[in-house]
């Protein structure tokens, strides 16, 4: 993978951090979320004020997913299929917030909520309420049986630890960090963090033979891509 020096930033919570030479030209006093677009803005709007090594609200996120819900009922009833509809809100609830996701742990009640949204949206277009288990059915993926709706609070941690296992290496390549327990001892609140999100993970895969803690010494020495598939 190769850095996009266009779009790089280095940003750290310390403001006595001095970079090297080398990254010092891209040293930032505030970091949000960098590269495309967020999908629930018009892109006129500019980016989302995301916060990274924090967390987001998700207030417009569900604002916007209660406006996408809404607009869909009034188009069932001037007659889109239901098909239609269907996709319209599966393919909104996997993407909408992949950005949060995938660049903080965000497990904040929020996501919750937006889930609850989208499950609200699949049940006014089934005239009938799925239930707990119903919900839960249905944000299992195609081949394992479920319709991949929804699930929102599930992906949080298997977005936010992939996009770690892909980027790990440049990062800690980046900073001058020579080893795991280098980066553990340096970066505290985002190793914890880490943590926090794969207790989360292999709590979910627990009795799956892809349950196994995360090879952290292997994504340090060169990134892994697409796990988020394999754990999802």
């Amino acid at each position: 993978m190769q850095l996009n020096r266009t779009k790089t930033k280095v940003w750290t919570q310390d403001p006595e951090f001095v970079p090297t030479s080398g990254l010092a030209p891209y040293k930032c006093d505030r970091l949000t979320l960098l590269g495309s677009e967020v999908p629930w803005l018009d892109r006129d709007e500019g980016e989302l004020d995301a916060p990274l090594h924090g967390r987001a609200d998700g207030a417009m996120a569900i604002q916007e997913a209660r406006r996408l819900v809404a607009r869909v009922g009034e188009l069932r009833g001037a007659g889109l299929s239901a098909r239609a509809a269907f996709l319209i809100l599966q393919t909104y609830g996997q993407s909408c917030v992949n950005h949060l996701q995938r660049a903080n742990y965000e497990n904040g009640g929020w996501v919750d909520v937006l889930d609850g949204v989208l499950m609200q949206g699949l049940e006014t277009l089934l005239e009938s309420g799925l239930g707990a288990d119903g919900r839960t059915l249905a944000g299992i993926r195609l081949k394992d049986g479920g319709i991949a709706y929804g699930g929102l609070k599930r992906r949080s941690a298997e977005a936010y630890l992939a996009s770690g296992a892909l980027t790990f290496h440049e990062v800690v390549g980046l900073i001058g960090i020579g080893s795991l327990e280098g980066f553990r001892t340096r970066c505290l609140a985002l190793s914890a963090t880490m943590a926090e999100a794969e207790t989360a993970l292999l709590a979910e895969l627990d009795g799956s033979a892809r349950g196994r803690p995360l090879d952290w010494h292997a994504f340090f020495r060169e990134p892994r891509s697409k796990l988020q598939g394999v754990w999802g």
